[in-house]
């Protein structure tokens, strides 16, 4: 049995286990891993490199039913929501609103079944709308790491809008707006996601949640010495994660350059500029 699959078949598990035993299963969870960051930045590659690992439980989808319940998928039909990326931090009060009682030992169960139904030594989620909520995530995982994969906010805006224009809309996010005011709309949103992540990062860590930042294009240029360091943070044995499976990363962040104008390349780096500054992008990016 390949790995997806018997991720796919402890998933469908661990639903009747955490329901018929969830302080049980809330016991077996040990050593999670959140891998965060702002959607298009490379985080559903690493964490297919992540899941390979022998020592890695990772979990096969983002659980955002679980992280946002009543609020994911979101619906135009419910006019007092938006979309996530649009007011991401009215999206995830709203979610907060909507919690069951015991929502965060209902977490911890469900992920804890899935790693004790997998029997491997640490927990992985990797979850793109969780970092407006990163306090409330904190108290429910007190023994959590964090992993952030970022990227060129330009590149994961023009490949987000990509992504609509080809018909593929995530869950939870609406493609009504025009073209150029929903690429910019994004580039704005990738900005307040790294200023929310980063003061984040500067509050986890001072209060005892190591955190590693890992940034696309230096996974690109070289990921093996990334790669170890992630491992080291993750308390696992080294691995050659790329070469084990034959996959490489590749910078893709050309795109947005050969493919906008230079009126709205610069559009976009103003509605990005906030973020750009705070994670060091140059003016023409790497």
């Amino acid at each position: 049995m390949s790995h997806r699959t018997a991720a796919s078949v402890a998933v469908r598990l661990s639903r009747l286990v955490a329901f018929l035993a969830p302080g049980w299963s809330a016991r077996q969870l040990r050593r999670p891993v959140l891998l965060i960051g702002c959607g298009r930045s490379g985080s559903t590659f690493l964490h297919h490199l992540l899941a390979a690992h022998p020592e890695i439980a990772a979990y096969p989808n983002e659980a955002n039913r679980l992280w946002l319940p009543g609020a994911y998928p979101w619906s135009e039909e419910r006019a007092h929501d938006v979309p996530f990326w649009r007011d991401p931090r009215g999206f995830t009060s709203s979610a907060a609103a909507r919690r069951p009682p015991g929502w965060a030992q209902l977490l911890r169960a469900r992920f804890g079944a899935y790693q004790r139904l997998r029997r491997k030594p640490v927990l992985l989620n990797k979850s793109v709308m969780v970092h407006f909520m990163l306090p409330d995530v904190r108290r429910a995982f007190p023994e959590a790491r964090f992993v952030h994969l970022f990227r060129d906010g330009r590149a994961v805006a023009f490949s987000y809008a990509r992504r609509v224009e080809a018909g593929k809309p995530d869950e939870g996010e609406s493609d009504r707006l025009p073209a150029r005011e929903r690429l910019l709309a994004f580039g704005r949103y990738w900005a307040d996601s790294m200023i929310e992540i980063d003061a984040q990062r500067a509050s986890a860590e001072a209060t005892g949640h190591p955190w590693l930042e890992l940034g696309y294009e230096e996974l690109c240029r070289d990921p093996r010495p990334l790669l170890d360091a992630l491992c080291r943070h993750l308390g696992v044995a080294p691995r050659s994660l790329v070469e084990a499976d034959g996959l490489s990363f590749r910078n893709m962040n050309r795109k947005h350059r050969e493919h906008l104008d230079e009126d709205l390349q610069r559009e976009l780096r103003g509605a990005a500029s906030r973020g750009l500054a705070l994670k060091g992008y140059a003016e023409g990016g790497p």
